[in-house]
């Protein structure tokens, strides 16, 4: 696994070592200005368990232990994406691992200098990742992909105003005659009520995104009184 790796490594990687089931690297991709990141010093591990582990391997790190925001988990390994490892597995796989690497260096950097993630290249932890992910695979098909990343990055627009209309008890929406927020509609062109969406078992955009928040919140409950906040970040969680 790791030597395919590396036989797709691009330009900006230096390999310095190779052992079997791991190496020691030097990355440092270019940013959208054209200008290099820093230089960071990397290991890559593969498990036994069939997953590839990327951490930082420096007596000068650059980077937090550990630090959510910053997508480093807790045994200083990188965040890459949700079931990053299994990239690997399709075709061109080692290409796009490599593209995910090239994205959270440079993201690293500007965490670093602006003390913030990007945005637009954030998902959200743990289990709320995969709600996220089903959430906007559907708004796609319904042609709402904006709305919803605007409700998850922002609390604004249709959806975030639905979610703040879910009953507590039931977890549906309140108003069942009212037009679906989802935009879905009859084969006569009338938008659907809430109540034929919970009649039809389809899935909810705004409660789908209820249910990630309420995930996301759990997950930074977990941590509280465990990890402590590394500081290098302006709207951690941890740091209240």
């Amino acid at each position: 696994m790791v030597s395919r790796l590396l036989a797709a490594a691009p330009n900006w990687v230096t390999v310095e070592s190779h052992e079997q089931s791991k190496a020691r690297i030097t990355a440092s991709p270019p940013r959208t200005s054209g200008r290099s990141t820093r230089l960071y010093t990397l290991s890559i591990a593969a498990t036994s368990g069939g997953q590839l582990n990327v951490r930082e391997a420096s007596a000068s790190p650059l980077l937090p232990k550990f630090c959510p925001q910053r997508h480093m988990n807790d045994d200083g390994t990188f965040c890459l994406g949700l079931h990053a490892e299994q990239t690997l597995a399709k075709k061109d796989g080692a290409n796009a691992w490599w593209r995910k690497l090239h994205v959270f260096l440079t993201c690293q950097d500007t965490a670093s200098e602006t003390r913030l993630w990007p945005p637009k290249i954030e998902i959200s932890h743990g289990k709320a990742g995969e709600t996220e992910i089903l959430a906007e695979n559907l708004a796609e098909t319904l042609e709402m992909l904006d709305e919803y990343q605007l409700a998850v990055r922002e609390d604004r627009g249709p959806i975030a105003e639905a979610v703040k209309r879910i009953h507590k008890s039931t977890g549906r929406l309140i108003n069942g005659r009212a037009a679906c927020v989802c935009n879905r509609r009859y084969k006569t062109g009338e938008l659907k009520l809430r109540r034929q969406c919970w009649r039809t078992n389809e899935r909810c955009l705004p409660i789908l995104e209820q249910g990630r928040r309420t995930e996301e919140k759990n997950y930074w409950n977990s941590l509280k009184g465990k990890q402590p906040c590394c500081g290098t970040m302006d709207d951690c969680p941890l740091k209240s």
